[in-house]
């Protein structure tokens, strides 16, 4: 098959999307499909090239930074490695950053990547031209890549085109995408039309399905729940410092996104752990691996008992993501407050076997009924996800106080030497392979 798959933004980026997206794309190229990949532009590199056997296409700007990025050649940028640090936003950073609220963002739509609509979907077109795709794909977030695959429908009606929603868009406000006062009502005409356009959906969990279930009637039955992606393909770098085997090592893996996903209620637990266990002052270390903007570091300068005890790695190659989660003690995540959403990473999660710290952050005005009375329950879908795990303590965050400082002391006691053997992480993690998950997808663009 020939495919075109529509994302914002592909390597050396660092992001959900660009691992999932990558580890298929590349599976497919092994596997003797030709694969297309139409994304945002990155100064130094080609408009035109060939990665991994993928034909890369660049148009359009990610987003009135990256322009910025482009403009200034900038080799350190927010979303690569070793890129953007907090440590860096100076007085005229941040006034920069509360000037652009104020203005780009409370007028732009769908969201901040629209500068990549209008070049992206020329681009688009030509290729519609150029090639006889058997195939579409747009990815979001952002919802800018729906719509230039709309464009692309709508250009060839018997197009097949299936839209993978990562992220959900239209009614979603738990946290900013785009200024809802002006825009709601065009948020949802335009998601509407997407879905309706759309030959298949994917979203990545069934709370997801039926939301859009709920707010979109009658287009449920063209969603499909494709999981998170576990690439066994990835090899683990070899030259990653920094764990010593004498320590505990507590890991997140990942980003925060403010609201919905913060590490306060995570900080406020190991600290108080320590006041109440001061044993692991000397032997807990607790690294931090993603990106942590200028917003989400003032939450750890509240800590500062925490200070020596902490690692901040910033955003690092996925090779070394991998080495970290192999050599760490314990993984630690951080829920979402939403509903609708599960950490890509979960899966990663799953396949290395290790003990699990889960903060659940679920916020209880989403809920749906699981009883026969009507009685409703926040749902978790990483606990979910996780099914019964045998080494997950889940700690609701609205509890933390002694009692689960405590239940986190002893659930390191107990667990820090065991990991799942290779037989349980092979039968728990098989459904999330690359390869189940690529064939997943293909057969909804093939199904009639």
């Amino acid at each position: 098959m020939r495919l075109l798959i529509i994302l914002a933004q592909y390597h050396p980026a660092l992001n959900p999307n660009v691992y999932r997206w990558r580890a298929i794309a590349t599976h497919w190229i092994a596997q003797g499909h030709e694969v297309h990949v139409l994304c945002t532009k990155r100064s130094g590199l080609p408009e035109e090239t060939e990665f991994e056997g993928v034909q890369v296409h660049r148009a359009g700007q990610n987003s009135l930074l990256d322009w910025v990025y482009n403009l200034l050649h900038a080799k350190r940028r927010r979303g690569e490695a070793g890129g953007d640090l907090p440590a860096r936003h100076g007085a005229l950073r941040k006034g920069l950053e509360k000037l652009t609220d104020l203005s780009w963002r409370s007028v732009y739509w769908p969201d901040g990547s629209c500068l990549w609509y209008l070049p992206g979907r020329k681009r688009a077109l030509q290729l519609l031209d150029t090639y006889a795709f058997d195939g579409v794909i747009s990815v979001g977030a952002p919802f800018t890549g729906h719509l230039i695959g709309l464009a692309c429908k709508r250009a060839n009606p018997a197009l097949k085109w299936l839209v993978d929603i990562e992220d959900p868009f239209a009614f979603v406000d738990a946290y900013f995408i785009n200024n809802r006062l002006l825009y709601q009502r065009l948020n949802f005409r335009a998601e509407a039309a997407v879905l309706k356009a759309a030959k298949a959906i994917a979203v990545t969990v069934d709370t997801a399905k039926e939301t859009y279930g709920h707010y979109f009637p009658g287009i449920e039955a063209k969603i499909t729940v494709v999981p998170p992606l576990f690439d066994p393909g990835l090899v683990a770098a070899s030259d990653f410092e920094g764990f010593e085997p004498e320590r505990i090592h507590l890991s997140y893996m990942g980003a925060f996104y403010a609201p919905i996903r913060t590490p306060d209620a995570a900080l406020k637990l190991l600290d108080l752990l320590l006041e109440r266990h001061p044993e692991f002052q000397n032997r807990l270390l607790v690294h931090f691996f993603g990106e942590i903007e200028y917003a989400v570091k003032a939450a750890f300068e509240r800590y500062p008992r925490l200070v020596p005890n902490l690692r901040l790695h910033g955003l690092v190659d996925r090779e070394q993501v991998a080495a970290a989660m192999s050599k760490t003690t314990f993984l630690l995540n951080i829920g979402n407050t939403t509903t609708y959403n599960l950490p890509s990473k979960s899966a990663d999660y799953l396949a290395s076997g290790k003990p699990i710290v889960h903060i659940s952050a679920t916020d209880p005005g989403y809920s749906r009924p699981t009883t026969s009375s009507g009685r409703t329950t926040p749902i978790d879908t990483f606990v979910a996800f996780m099914a019964d795990h045998p080494m997950l303590l889940s700690i609701k965050s609205e509890t933390i106080g002694p009692e689960a400082a405590d239940s986190l002391a002893k659930f390191m006691m107990d667990f820090q030497y065991q990991q799942l053997d290779a037989e349980a992480i092979e039968a728990r993690i098989k459904p999330y392979r690359t390869a189940q998950i690529a064939e997943a997808y293909l057969r909804l663009l093939v199904k009639e």
